[in-house]
């Protein structure tokens, strides 16, 4: 379902990506790694959560923990090409 992040301006609920789920194992390790690696980058807590919730989302696509995850480029592509997804439907 996503995240619920919480900072000094409240509560923001960060929803999870629609995707097919082949196999869930790592996606709250791929998650906190996405986030950890978004933090890394310079990317704003909101901006972090979705970019973990991005990770997690590209992981459970494939069998196994790893087999989904893309570089930190791909994944920002990717995300943005979610967004372009959103927009035409």
């Amino acid at each position: 379902q996503g995240c619920l992040m919480s900072d000094e301006d409240g509560c923001v609920p960060v929803p999870a990506f629609q995707v097919p789920v082949a196999d869930t194992t790592g996606a709250g390790d791929t998650f906190a790694g996405g986030m950890l690696a978004a933090l890394r980058q310079g990317l704003e807590l909101r901006d972090a959560a979705r970019f973990a919730c991005a990770v997690a989302g590209l992981s459970v696509q494939q069998p196994g923990a790893v087999a989904g995850l893309r570089s930190f480029p791909e994944t920002l592509a990717w995300i943005e090409q979610q967004q372009d997804l959103r927009s035409t439907t």
